[in-house]
């Protein structure tokens, strides 16, 4: 059983000293009821106050090894004044971009930040370092833009981390799982797993033009993706062929469609789905052709609804 800590109880029963004493008791033993005694604390009660002493004890073995490692005290003021750094781009939107500023307002990659590799880049807050004939090979874009660059490179864009090549409208984690692509951890098998990952994958694919890549991600994206995905995902990213297969196996699927499904496909789609069910229950056949699918789509276009 929890014992109150021992406090020396103040003569007069009023003031600052007093106060404070009765909630150290309080805290321990619980509030007093009518009668002056104290009563049990609830299951609630007791869990929070476990769990505010667990916190407390975090907090001064925290403190004491800020104070006594200088390992520890360093990376804790580094990521103070990255998060300070950060918070004033939010606010002002203005960075003074020379090296030492980069080098405290970003972070190294943990796995695409590679030693031998020869161009830097910056997105977001993330310094990502790889090799130039990665992406030449495979992308138009940068192919194109790497041939910009003068071969004595005065200006030293991407040969440091004080003057990265910044990637604008590109987001650090879109990057990454288009590197995991380009540089597998396996070669027998992908680090990427999700439908979201490989939509990922084939957003940057068709902005920097990697078709091959951008051919291989759907085909990884529809084997783990619904059907409602895949309809999104051929609508998206102008994929006829991709597109009426799923609405016919979405059409000839039993069972009605999920109200999940039907958030992500959006109003007109879901209109041309139902209506492609409802002409063929009328006919009383359980055939669904691609000409009933086109005629609606195209009554929708004349609409204006599409």
């Amino acid at each position: 059983m929890l014992r109150a800590p021992l406090l020396s109880i103040p003569r007069q029963r009023t003031g600052l000293l007093w106060k404070v004493h009765e909630r150290v008791i309080a805290l321990y033993c619980g509030e007093p009821n009518r009668l002056g005694k104290r009563q049990r604390c609830s299951t609630t009660e007791t869990y929070l106050r476990s769990s505010l002493r667990v916190f407390l004890l975090l907090l001064l073995l925290w403190m004491i090894a800020f104070e006594i490692s200088p390992v520890i005290r360093a990376q804790v003021l580094t990521r103070c004044r990255r998060l300070r750094l950060r918070c004033s781009w939010l606010f002002t939107c203005k960075v003074p971009w020379n090296r030492t500023a980069i080098s405290d307002f970003c972070e190294k990659h943990n796995r695409f930040y590679i030693e031998d590799g020869n161009e830097i880049f910056l997105i977001e807050f993330t310094l990502f370092k790889i090799h130039r004939s990665v992406l030449q090979s495979r992308s138009v874009v940068f192919e194109t833009m790497f041939s910009l660059i003068p071969p004595d490179n005065v200006s030293k864009v991407g040969n440091s981390d004080g003057n990265p090549i910044r990637l604008e409208g590109t987001s650090a984690i879109d990057f990454e799982r288009l590197l995991a692509v380009l540089y597998p951890s396996d070669f027998r098998c992908m680090d990427l797993h999700t439908f979201d990952e490989w939509m990922s994958v084939i957003e940057l694919a068709t902005k920097y033009q990697m078709d091959d890549v951008r051919e291989f991600a759907v085909e990884k994206a529809t084997r783990s993706g619904s059907l409602a995905q895949r309809i999104v995902m051929a609508r998206q990213y102008d994929l006829p062929d991709l597109l009426e297969k799923a609405r016919l196996d979405i059409c000839e699927r039993r069972g009605p469609i999920s109200l999940r499904d039907a958030r992500l496909l959006g109003v007109d789609e879901l209109a041309i789905l139902c209506k492609s069910r409802e002409d063929a229950r009328g006919r009383r056949s359980a055939c669904y052709t691609l000409q009933n699918v086109r005629a609606l789509e195209s009554d929708l276009r004349c609409l204006g609804t599409w």
